[in-house]
């Protein structure tokens, strides 16, 4: 696949490798619906990633600003700076993505672009989860996909922070990454 534009040029990846992130959902649903991991363990677990791993950049991917906000840590943030056929490239191209179960992580399965880690909340691992990604959730709380209409607005227990998502810790999330050894090839 010949990249969209350069790569390097236009978005500053010079890493010979490099880790996609994306925090964001369907624009149909809420900004900050129950099934988005919080913006803040991002920035913790992106540190972590670069402290372990600084042969790698970390990419930010995202629609706009407002669905997808600003993460710390990040090397490149392209949120709201790239086509359809950028993050095509990109996801195809990464050698890892991290996301919530949605459209990149979907689009990255049906590219074959390699693993993605998939935080799961509120949806279904057993129906949603590939078999070449790293699927994480807590039992904590989950499967509460659907049991009412509105699910994906507000957790159905009524909390502030969704035990589902609040529970899959960075630290959590992060072993699974190194244990995975995706990143050492």
């Amino acid at each position: 696949m010949i990249p969209p534009k350069n790569l390097h040029k236009d978005y500053g990846i010079s890493a010979l490798q490099f880790i996609t992130v994306h925090r964001g959902n369907d624009l149909k649903n809420k900004a900050n619906c129950v099934k988005l991991w919080p913006i803040g363990y991002y920035g913790i677990l992106v540190k972590m990633l670069k402290q372990k791993y600084p042969e790698y950049q970390i990419v930010q991917l995202g629609v706009n600003k407002e669905r997808c906000p600003d993460m710390e840590n990040v090397d490149i943030n392209l949120v709201g700076k790239t086509s359809l056929e950028d993050v095509v490239f990109l996801l195809k191209h990464s050698a890892l993505h991290i996301d919530c179960e949605g459209g990149f992580t979907h689009l990255r399965h049906a590219l074959h672009g390699g693993k993605t880690v998939v935080l799961f909340g509120p949806t279904d691992i057993a129906y949603y989860g590939y078999s070449e990604n790293i699927n994480l959730r807590t039992d904590v709380c989950s499967g509460c996909e659907w049991v009412r209409e509105k699910w994906l607005e507000s957790c159905i227990k009524e909390m502030r922070n969704p035990a589902c998502m609040y529970s899959l810790t960075p630290e959590y999330v992060f072993s699974e990454i190194v244990k995975s050894e995706v990143l050492n090839g």
